[in-house]
């Protein structure tokens, strides 16, 4: 199970798909589309199970539920992540330290991932889009030559094409809510564990650049700030700690305060 391979992109699209826009699961899907759908339901659902163990303090329910999900979608990044944290906390650091490596490179295939979706989408969108604009030209043409339709039809004919037309001004909506930023950057939290497991198995460095990570992606992680600060103190380096003291409280973060007045006297000396 330490080992997963990245079939996690096919994977990825099945389960964006299951809450994508209709239209792809009317014109882009397949059976194999909907197994994968499927797998991906299926693991997710074993996984909120998991997170909600892992909530409650329940590590071994936790933990089954986790390696249960990632047994049908090796994978799924949260999983992975969560599952880091039981090994973190049952102290088998190696252990935690791959998983969240796992995980860290799972979301990653996932964010790649959304580029090549947005793509499908768009065109899946424009298909679409060029088909209604056959249908009104072939419904224009039929407008103009009675002879080729009933007068029902005939007075049906503008306002389909209307319809049609309000259905095209929706599809290009759409394709404009689509041009937006790229991927994600990795969760601030997948950092901030990463950077624990490092601190515990004393890689301080290791730790500190985590930690760092986490802050560039959430600028008030709470966690964060303390343990980096609290890095910076152990290793006298107080004006640098000073520097994120500054940092964390033009963010609104409440840092430790007795953490805090120790880096003030000591910087002060």
């Amino acid at each position: 199970m330490r080992k997963r391979v990245a079939a996690f992109l096919i994977l990825s699209f099945a389960g964006l798909l299951w809450t994508g826009h209709p239209l792809l699961a009317q014109e882009g899907s397949g059976q194999s589309d909907r197994a994968l759908t499927s797998k991906w339901e299926k693991a997710n659902a074993l996984f909120l199970k998991g997170k909600d163990y892992f909530a409650k303090k329940e590590l071994d329910g936790a933990e089954a539920e986790l390696k249960a999900s990632l047994e049908i979608l090796p994978e799924h990044a949260d999983a992975l992540f969560y599952l880091a944290q039981i090994e973190y906390l049952k102290g088998n650091f190696d252990w935690a330290l791959a998983d969240i490596q796992e995980a860290e490179a799972a979301y990653a295939a996932t964010a790649g991932a959304q580029g090549s979706i947005s793509a499908e989408r768009r065109k899946a969108l424009l298909d679409e889009r060029a088909r209604k604009e056959r249908e009104i030209a072939i419904m224009e043409a039929t407008f103009y030559e009675a002879g080729c339709s009933t007068e029902n039809e005939l007075l049906k004919l503008p306002e389909s094409i209307e319809a049609l037309r309000r259905e095209i001004a929706s599809i290009n909506a759409r394709l404009d809510e689509q041009t937006g930023p790229g991927s994600p950057p990795l969760p601030a939290d997948y950092s901030y564990v990463h950077g624990n497991i490092f601190f515990k198995m004393n890689d301080l460095q290791g730790a500190s650049g985590q930690y760092l990570k986490a802050i560039e992606a959430d600028a008030s992680h709470l966690g964060a700030y303390n343990n980096l600060i609290n890095l910076c103190y152990t290793a006298k380096e107080y004006e640098e700690a000073l520097k994120f003291i500054d940092r964390a409280e033009k963010n609104g973060v409440k840092l430790n305060p007795k953490l805090k007045e120790a880096v003030l006297q000591l910087a002060k000396k």
